[in-house]
C-alpha cells in the first residue's frame, strides 16, 4: 500500500504547485553525459505574491528533479538514471518531481 501512494502523492504535490501557479520565466539548457545530449529546465514559478524556482532534467522522455544551478548534479541524475537496471527510475512517476532550488 505504502508504495501505491507514493505516485498520488508526488501528483497531488505538483497539482497544487500548478494549480494556481504560472511561470513566469523558463530556461532551457543542455548537457552532455557520456557524449548524449540531455535538456535541462529552470523555471521561476510566481503565485500571489510569491515566487520560487525548480530544476529538471529530461531523460527517457520525463523530466526529472535536479539542481540546475549546482554543477554536476543534473550530469548526476542522468548518470544514475541511465545506470539503473531495475528501471525503477525510467517507470516511478513518484521519481519526476522538480527540485525545488533553495535561495531563489
Amino acid at each position: 500500500m505504502k508504495l501505491a501512494t507514493k505516485p498520488f502523492v508526488a501528483l497531488a504535490a505538483a497539482l497544487s504547485l500548478s494549480a494556481c501557479a504560472s511561470v513566469i520565466n523558463e530556461q532551457r539548457d543542455t548537457i552532455t553525459v557520456e557524449g548524449v545530449e540531455f535538456t535541462t529546465l529552470t523555471r521561476t514559478w510566481q503565485q500571489d505574491n510569491r515566487t520560487w524556482t525548480t530544476g529538471d532534467v529530461i531523460v527517457f522522455g520525463r523530466t526529472y528533479g535536479c539542481d540546475t544551478r549546482t554543477p554536476g548534479a543534473c550530469e548526476g541524475v542522468v548518470t544514475r538514471l541511465r545506470n539503473s537496471d531495475s528501471g525503477r527510475y525510467r517507470d516511478d512517476p513518484g521519481n519526476a518531481a522538480s527540485f525545488l532550488i533553495p535561495g531563489v
